[in-house]
């Protein structure tokens, strides 16, 4: 599958890397500034009109890759084509502006997928695995507490803070779709939430919301983003009241298991980047969406929705 990315930035040298192990071939980029390539991008075609772009009938699909506030815009244009879209996280800004996407994709026919956290990553799968033997051998209650930490990887460099609320809304978002695939079968319904916005410098954001799980797992999920203290690193970690804690390492790659027994796995046997294997499940979850017509709304709209609750001015960034 051929596919034209619109937004050139510093992700796509990740889509590059998995789009090498996965079915799709990046074949075409789009982007109204002047990026820095990767030199495996530099002899792709480069537009600076998304509908020159599209005349190339050889391209099948088009990953949405520009900043966030510009997501619906650019969908919206991007559907008239009625050729799936992979668009990443969050894929609007608003509740209103997601519906209003799904409405046109679904009035076209045409599939779109958000690029959520794989929900069949390997991490994913030892987390469920784990609950799933849980829940087999014991009746008692079981209470989830989930804790995300993102630090801006930037270290207060203003000229790439500008791409900062993109990583930093989408860290809400795939600390959901995480807590999605893991906890199979639960429901978040948004609680309270704080929100400290730090101006342009989105380095010094913090926020924490507080979800309730219901369904098959209850309890709480607690998801704190804190852009202030100047390293790489993010790490999801859930406690269960009988003992077990379980941590997600993101950057290492590991997740960690313990209590009364003391599990490490590491997630990926391979040489690629953390990213670049996000993509490629990610990809190879879209490919299979697509070759049957279908989009990944109703997963989706389960992580987006509570999310939209948190930020309801996000829409005016």
């Amino acid at each position: 599958m051929k596919v034209g990315v619109v937004g050139a930035g510093r992700i796509l040298s990740a889509y590059l890397e998995a789009a090498r192990h996965s079915a799709f071939e990046i074949a075409a980029l789009c982007d109204l500034g002047d990026p820095a390539l990767p030199s495996d991008a530099d002899k792709l075609p480069l537009f600076s009109d998304f509908r020159d772009m599209a005349k190339l009938t050889q391209l099948d699909a088009f990953i949405i890759a520009v900043p966030s506030s510009k997501h619906f815009d650019v969908a919206t244009m991007a559907l008239e084509t009625r050729r799936p879209l992979l668009i990443e996280k969050p894929v609007t800004l608003s509740a209103e502006q997601f519906n209003r996407l799904r409405d046109i994709s679904s009035a076209n026919e045409t599939p779109v997928f958000s690029l959520l956290h794989a929900q069949y990553g390997s991490e994913v799968i030892a987390v469920r695995k784990h609950l799933s033997e849980f829940r087999q051998s014991s009746q008692a209650p079981v209470s989830v507490d989930w804790y995300t930490e993102l630090c801006d990887p930037y270290k207060k460099n203003r000229a790439a803070q500008s791409s900062l609320i993109n990583s930093w809304v989408d860290g809400g978002i795939n600390a959901l779709s995480i807590i999605k695939g893991a906890l199979k079968g639960t429901q978040l319904t948004r609680v309270s939430g704080i929100h400290t916005p730090g101006g342009e410098n989105w380095a010094q954001t913090k926020s924490r919301q507080t979800f309730e799980l219901s369904g098959d797992w209850r309890g709480t999920v607690t998801i704190d983003t804190d852009w202030s203290k100047n390293h790489a690193m993010k790490t999801s970690s859930a406690k269960i009241n009988h003992g077990t804690r379980m941590e997600l390492h993101h950057t290492n790659e590991t997740i960690e298991i313990t209590g009364t027994a003391r599990q490490t796995f590491e997630c990926f046997q391979n040489a690629r980047s953390r990213l670049a294997n996000h993509y490629v499940a990610a990809f190879q979850d879209a490919s299979k969406h697509i070759e049957k017509g279908h989009s990944n709304w109703d997963f989706s709209l389960a992580c987006h929705a509570p999310y939209f609750s948190c930020f309801p001015n996000l829409k005016s960034v």
